[in-house]
């Protein structure tokens, strides 16, 4: 691949504040391009290019390194390694050890997040054979769920991977409950508001249909619908009961029917909606 064809990496400046993760990404990026524009041999026009590419700042940083052999018999590792422990900052192996040991899941935090940050706490502490089964330890006791944590006691010859496989199904799980019952709390909702309606009452659904009502809506006890309590909004009003041939009521909301046994009154009175229809008038509005 000709070398005109790729970009090289930018000078790399080593007085910022988080030096160790911008060596990082820029030995990467230098080391893609090294092998990518040039063969495997040539380990000293390489070196030769880190050091024109690491800037002056780079090259200054360069003469104050102390290395084992002599400058005609460095090689390019050599140099890279030398840098990786000037940029590396000392680590206080108990600092660490304390972060990793008090860490535990937040609330709202997932399982696989969790445990992607215990790893992460858990490669700076230097544990080095028994970091999996502290990372174990620490998924066991920092997690919030308390029956899951009863679980994994519970199981024999418990592993790091194991463990990691149980509380990822639990929580995949948990989620398709949580799923489950929202979908049946709004399948219930619908069919008490259809009952609600079916029954001759108002809907309270609360999403602002038009067939919720607002404060200034009423249930009309003379058309059996929903509207602001005057006698012109009402549907019945003028209309006459197919049932006992009165006025302003409709024939679904006629009381005369369970009125047939009882002695009749001496004056008959016309069925009337006064200056509103509301749900506040009294029976007496329904006269034989």
């Amino acid at each position: 691949m000709a070398l005109e064809r790729l970009t090289p990496p930018g000078k790399i400046k080593f007085n910022t504040k988080n030096i160790s993760e911008d060596w990082r990404k820029w030995r990467e990026e230098f080391e893609l391009y090294s092998s990518l524009s040039m063969k495997d041999g040539e380990d000293k026009a390489k070196l030769q290019l880190l050091k024109y590419l690491i800037g002056a700042d780079g090259r200054e940083i360069y003469s104050t390194l102390k290395f084992e052999k002599e400058e005609k018999y460095r090689k390019l590792k050599d140099v890279i390694e030398a840098f990786d422990a000037y940029c590396r900052p000392k680590r206080n192996e108990t600092v660490e050890r304390f972060r990793f040991n008090m860490r535990k899941q937040k609330q709202d935090e997932t399982i696989e997040t969790f445990i992607t940050d215990l790893k992460t706490l858990a490669a700076k502490c230097n544990y080095r054979e028994i970091v999996d089964s502290l990372v174990r330890d620490r998924i066991v006791c920092g997690i919030l769920d308390s029956h899951l944590r009863e679980c994994l006691l519970r199981t024999p010859e418990l592993t790091l991977d194991k463990c990691v496989d149980i509380t990822r199904a639990a929580e995949i799980t948990k989620q398709g409950i949580i799923v489950l019952d929202g979908n049946n709390n709004s399948l219930s909702s619908h069919a008490e508001n259809v009952n609600e309606i079916g029954r001759g009452k108002p809907s309270t659904n609360t999403t602002g249909s038009k067939h919720s009502h607002t404060d200034n809506n009423k249930f009309c006890k003379y058309c059996a619908k929903v509207h602001e309590p005057k006698k012109e909004k009402c549907a019945a009003y003028g209309k006459t009961c197919r049932l006992c041939h009165k006025m302003n009521h409709f024939e679904t909301v006629c009381r005369s029917a369970t009125k047939k046994s009882q002695p009749k009154y001496k004056k008959k009175t016309m069925h009337h909606i006064g200056t509103g229809c509301s749900d506040t008038d009294s029976d007496d509005d329904y006269l034989v």
